[in-house]
């Protein structure tokens, strides 16, 4: 059985970020976590890890980059996504937050700021689940996320390919009753899986170049 999996990058940070205060979990090896979710009969094709890079923190970024090429060296594909320069607005009468500052404070009726959002993983996670199945040569997909904004395709591909099984794995803690739902199955990450999932300490990518787990991921 031909298997493949698409991991949403950032639910899965996310929820490890805010289930542990140290960061080990991070140096997470995806072909390591998949493989504990597989059946017997089940062969690894590809595993897809939708996520992009942080453009206002550096060090971030170099770290993400460096464990983005630690993944590659198992064969693991980034579809890179982008941050989007954003300006936010905040109306005092419609935010209950601000309104629970004491009177004597002026606030302004308008607060603006800039922010960056995340943009296109979602889109990509439901174009390449759509595209995957149309090439009809794979008999499982595992969706790692709890984000239930592609479950249209999630149900598109349940419609169209019925012959393809659907299974959701939830990262740890997560909720996501929607996608579960969606699917055929639903797993759960628990933090054993996490533990027996982590990257060697340094990661030879080439004759001359190791990668070394950040010192941020102990």
């Amino acid at each position: 059985m031909k298997v493949i999996f698409f991991i949403d990058g950032f639910n899965l940070y996310h929820a490890i970020d805010n289930n542990f205060n140290h960061g080990k979990y991070k140096w997470l090896d995806l072909r390591k976590l998949s493989n504990l979710f597989i059946e017997e009969n089940e062969q690894i094709k590809k595993i897809f890890y939708f996520s992009t890079f942080c453009p206002w923190n550096k060090e971030k970024m170099i770290r993400h980059k460096k464990y983005v090429r630690a993944l590659s060296k198992n064969g693991v594909e980034m579809i890179r996504g982008s941050f989007q320069l954003t300006t936010k607005r905040f109306i005092k009468g419609k935010m209950n937050v601000l309104n629970l500052i004491p009177p004597d404070i002026e606030v302004p009726a308008e607060i603006k700021f800039q922010s960056y959002e995340e943009k296109k993983t979602d889109v990509n996670i439901a174009v390449k689940i759509i595209e995957c199945a149309t090439l009809d040569i794979y008999d499982h997909f595992y969706i790692l996320s709890g984000d239930s904004d592609f479950v249209p395709a999630i149900k598109y591909v349940r419609k169209n390919y019925q012959h393809i099984k659907l299974t959701n794995i939830l990262p740890i803690n997560s909720a996501g009753q929607e996608i579960g739902k969606a699917c055929h199955a639903q797993l759960r990450i628990e933090e054993d899986h996490l533990r027996k999932s982590l990257l060697e300490q340094k990661i030879v990518v080439a004759k001359d170049a190791v990668i070394e787990k950040p010192e941020e991921y102990s």
